[in-house]
């Protein structure tokens, strides 16, 4: 069996280390070892990656059945990323090995490692989405304001929405225009033409499609929106 090597540097474990172990595992379990790709320091994620790009790579092409690393933090920086890449390498045959362990995972393993990893991913979802709700209802039973300031208007003393006088033109702006049968497409043109300040970096038809639909609506700021 081909397999491919990876290495990067990790806390208590050199990069030498971890090559010497994994040649070392290979010629004990008889695999055949394609390479060793080396890693400079990264703590992103394995695709994000200068050498963990052309690693993904390679194994994609097919040349290889399995990877071969020293220990799992050295793939992966946390338990989202594990997943992503070891779902992928279970369900295309992709054997992973451990050699600092040591212990191979494939076929029925590795699907079990990944199950694990599913409810790992999930809870940790969960979590973050429970912070978020309590941050949201915390901030919503104190009156202040939870989302972003619409356009046309900024926050003002004591955490109300005001007008902002320029921004609002442009509002009157898109109105007039669309009035006298100018499309959403041709009036973004024409404000970006005119360097004509939005929220982002440029005026898109949905952006004008949005305000004029907003303010057509009849729409106006609570009264208690900012803190």
């Amino acid at each position: 069996m081909r397999v491919l090597g990876y290495v990067r540097p990790v806390p208590g474990l050199s990069v030498a280390a971890q090559e010497a172990g994994i040649r070392a595992y290979c010629q004990g379990q008889s695999l055949a070892l394609a390479g060793i790709v080396r890693e400079e320091v990264s703590p992103v994620r394995l695709a994000r990656r200068t050498a963990g790009a052309k690693f993904l790579t390679q194994l994609q092409e097919g040349s290889v059945a399995g990877v071969v690393v020293a220990r799992l933090d050295v793939l992966f920086v946390d338990a989202t990323d594990a997943h992503e890449h070891l779902r992928l390498w279970a369900t295309t045959g992709l054997g992973l090995h451990l050699s600092g362990l040591p212990v191979a995972l494939s076929g029925d393993r590795l699907a079990g490692a990944v199950l694990m990893l599913d409810g790992i991913v999930q809870m940790r979802n969960n979590r973050v989405t429970d912070r978020v709700r309590e941050t949201i209802t915390g901030r919503q039973k104190k009156g202040k304001r939870t989302g972003a300031v619409p356009f046309g208007y900024r926050v003002g003393v004591g955490g109300t929405l005001v007008p902002r006088p320029e921004e609002q033109e442009v509002i009157a702006y898109i109105h007039k225009q669309r009035d006298a049968g100018f499309s959403y497409r041709q009036i973004a043109t024409a404000l970006n033409k005119a360097e004509v300040a939005s929220r982002g970096k440029r005026w898109h038809k949905t952006t004008v499609l949005r305000l004029s639909q907003r303010e057509e609506s009849g729409w106006r700021p609570e009264l208690r929106a900012g803190g």
